[in-house]
């Protein structure tokens, strides 16, 4: 039978390697719950969504100029729809036309004999925005020639 200081040596060997493991288990734990946090943020409509609308779809869905019958540029016309009906259904953005034809790669159209597809970043800030209810903040007007960044 190995004597009780035996044990404590060799506990004490390895006590290094067991603050690392600790350590490491921290950091990964701490990152990943930062990471989680982030995502459960409901998304920011102007740091967000209103660069998205400005720069992909207010060329020809505007007040002025609404293909389709819609217009992207105020949520009452949003909500509203366009010639073939709602585009948005809030809450739910895989039955909502605008981010089926948006995934689809439909819209934006063709410019210039290029496609003009979102990136899968602003596809899914769309989803989400979607289906947290697409809040817009009161009185905001989009303006196809506002700048964005």
């Amino acid at each position: 039978m190995k004597s009780f200081q035996t044990e404590i040596n060799r506990w004490n060997q390895r006590r290094p390697y067991r603050a690392v493991r600790l350590l490491c288990s921290v950091v990964l734990l701490a990152s990943t719950a930062s990471w989680t946090f982030a995502n459960d943020a409901k998304i920011d409509f102007e740091k967000s969504i209103s660069g998205i609308l400005v720069r992909r779809c207010l060329e020809c869905h505007n007040s002025i100029n609404s293909s389709g019958g819609l217009d992207l540029s105020r949520q009452d016309k949003l909500l509203a729809g366009g010639d073939s009906g709602e585009v948005v259904i809030v809450g739910k953005p895989e039955e909502s036309p605008l981010i089926e034809r948006i995934t689809a790669g439909e819209m934006p159209p063709e410019k210039n004999g290029k496609k003009q597809e979102l990136p899968s970043e602003e596809i899914e800030a769309l989803r989400r925005w979607v289906a947290e209810g697409g809040a817009w903040p009161e009185g905001r007007v989009l303006d196809p020639y506002e700048r964005t960044t």
